[in-house]
């Protein structure tokens, strides 16, 4: 089970690999096939099958798992009736403090989910396709999300080229299939641990396969509270990553103030390079008043 240095190293891994602040893991579900045992396991693909819910590191190693639940179930419902939740809530304690995101204000750790998840305080899921489209702050937020969620997905990938059985239905009984899968699991992790996550990815490459209170249930309302959360974290990438891209470029910015000062004026946007608080969106240059 995690420890508090496990979650520790989580959100530092995280942040030095995917970019992404705060995360403590990446929480998705995949199906895999299994013999016809009850409509219960007929999911919406069309085969009956069993749901393995990941929560999985960015060395792609498995932290916390749910595995047995009937292929119809939606991953945030195998979520709210698994173990994983009630041993998340009881030991949130162990999770690390609020992590401080330059001047924009303190985040607390988070698990990083899609769409099919409601958004918490704990739980952190990207913004929806038509909120990208009409805000590229949105959209940058959107792309940094999935490259710490891809790390889940890239998991399945793995698992099912490594262990090659994953690939095609596994003709046995549900709890059959649990036995296998959770057999491929631990031996996954053993492997992750002695010849680590780079070479299990140059090896095996990555390819997707068939797939409350602080803790995230099905998809609906958004608190406020985990509102204020993500746009912190938007201003946050957009802050820096908009800094670091133009830091090639703040020779010219003072050079041309200087040569071309604005009559009378600092030019606002000088004093946004100057500062460091450029909009990732850009802005004209324009007087102030």
């Amino acid at each position: 089970m995690p420890s508090p240095s496990t979650w520790l190293d989580a959100v530092r891994n995280f942040n030095v690999k995917c970019g992404h602040s705060a995360a403590l893991g990446a929480l998705k579900g995949s199906t895999w096939s299994a013999f016809s045992s009850g409509s219960q396991f007929f999911n919406f693909k069309g085969f009956y099958s069993v749901v393995l819910l990941a929560l999985v590191d960015a060395n792609y190693k498995c932290l916390l798992y749910d595995l047995g639940a009937a292929g119809s179930s939606s991953d945030a419902g195998v979520f709210l009736d698994s173990k994983m939740k009630t041993f998340l809530e009881e030991h949130e304690n162990d999770f690390p403090e609020p992590v401080q995101l330059a001047n924009f204000g303190k985040v607390p750790c988070h698990f990083i989910v899609d769409q099919g998840f409601r958004q918490t305080s704990r739980f952190i899921r990207p913004f929806s396709d038509a909120e990208a489209v009409g805000s590229s702050r949105a959209a940058h937020f959107n792309l940094i999300h999935c490259r710490a969620r891809r790390v889940v997905e890239n998991y399945f990938g793995i698992l099912a080229n490594r262990f090659r059985l994953l690939l095609r239905p596994i003709y046995a009984q549900p709890d059959n299939v649990k036995s296998i899968t959770l057999s491929i699991m631990i031996l996954h992790n053993l492997l992750i641990e002695r010849i680590g996550a780079h070479g299990v990815v140059d090896r095996y490459g990555i390819t997707e396969v068939s797939q409350g209170g602080s803790f995230g249930g099905p998809s609906g309302s958004v608190s406020n509270e985990s509102k204020e959360i993500r746009e912190r974290m938007v201003k946050y990438f957009c802050w820096r990553d908009g800094v670091r891209g133009k830091l090639a470029v703040l020779s010219l910015v003072v050079s041309v103030w200087y040569a071309f000062p604005c009559a009378g004026n600092v030019c606002a946007v000088d004093k946004l390079f100057l500062c460091g608080k450029v909009s990732a969106e850009g802005c004209s240059r324009t007087k102030e008043s």
